[in-house]
C-alpha cells in the first residue's frame, strides 16, 4: 500500500469507498 501502517488501512478503505 501506499502507507505500510495499520492505521492507514482504515483511511486506505475509506478512499477505496469514495473511488480515489
Amino acid at each position: 500500500d501506499l502507507y505500510g501502517s495499520q492505521d492507514a488501512a482504515s483511511v486506505e478503505a475509506a478512499w477505496n469507498a469514495v473511488g480515489l
